[in-house]
């Protein structure tokens, strides 16, 4: 929103007159917020422990320089999500781009984004998400599967969807 001001300055002189300058006036326009829209969270190809998380903000005030944060939660409800002290991979005008490392295979992770302007800030409503790749095993009998993976612990795979090869 525009502010207009009507500025008019007033001086005594030793006799006590009043002498008014002429009024000016002066447009101020208060900052608007930016707001990041919902983000994309992307597996990393054949990485079972990073997902890369993307975004695009927009700001009505065209001079502002936007900054981003990831925030991680634990599920689609998640009030509050954790900061992450992650520095964006990419930033390319308005989009920018978080890669998550260290995570666990096969795993759901819900990501908001952050963004600020300096004075006001914003995070995206809703929660992008995505399951962490789930890396099949070599089974017993010859076969070699990439299951749904319901059951992976430690790391590993335990084949319940093997099949012998035909001779």
């Amino acid at each position: 929103s525009v502010i207009l001001m009507e500025i008019v300055k007033s001086n005594l002189d030793k006799a006590g007159n009043e002498n008014m300058s002429d009024a000016t006036e002066v447009n101020t326009q208060l900052n608007r917020a930016p707001t990041i829209g919902t983000p994309t969270v992307n597996r990393v190809a054949n990485s079972t422990s990073e997902l890369t998380i993307t975004a695009t903000a927009t700001d009505e005030d065209s001079n502002d320089v936007l900054t981003y944060k990831l925030l991680r939660g634990t599920s689609a409800n998640d009030a509050n999500p954790t900061e992450l002290a992650l520095t964006p991979e990419k930033v390319e005008g308005r989009t920018v781009t978080f890669k998550d490392t260290g995570l666990s295979m096969d795993t759901y992770y819900w990501y908001k984004i952050k963004v600020s302007d300096g004075i006001d800030s914003s995070i995206s409503g809703n929660y992008g998400s995505e399951r962490t790749y789930c890396l099949g095993s070599s089974c017993d009998g010859g076969g070699y599967t990439h299951p749904d993976c319901p059951n992976c612990e430690d790391g590993q795979v335990n084949c319940t969807t093997c099949r012998r090869k035909r001779i």
